[in-house]
């Protein structure tokens, strides 16, 4: 069982996840560009990984004697330009990668975390 300080990060963590969850679902749904196909199938991918992780995190919360939040973090939801979105999700990345530093037993979401803010990084420098 963890005390409930971390127990409480790990739901802060969970509502991010959730938060980003719909955050990739609304853009794969709005993007405008003429690759918006290929935008589309790469943020249903990181949404169904956040959906991977949700679950994945929710188990570890439970284990550990906590119930999961259904708290959802708001993440910006007027951005339609892919530029705009990767570099909004690569910050908010960042930000979950640093807070994954704080709890036990989530180092592969951390390590998700960081790719994906280079991987947008990357992407938003070459559109």
């Amino acid at each position: 069982m963890l005390p409930p300080d971390k127990l409480d990060l790990m739901n802060e963590a969970l509502a991010d996840l959730y938060g980003g969850w719909h955050f990739y679902i609304r853009s794969a749904l709005i993007v405008e560009t003429l690759d918006r196909m290929w935008m589309r199938s790469k943020f249903q991918e990181y949404a169904l990984h956040n959906a991977d992780q949700i679950i994945e995190l929710g188990d570890l919360i439970m284990f550990h004697g906590g119930t999961p939040t259904t708290t959802v973090t708001a993440w910006r939801n007027d951005l339609r330009n892919p530029k705009d979105i990767l570099l909004y999700a690569s910050n908010r990345e960042k930000a979950m990668a640093a807070r994954y530093d704080e709890l036990p037993h989530v180092g592969r979401f951390r390590n998700t975390a960081v790719s994906r803010t280079n991987h947008f990084k990357q992407s938003a420098a070459g559109i």
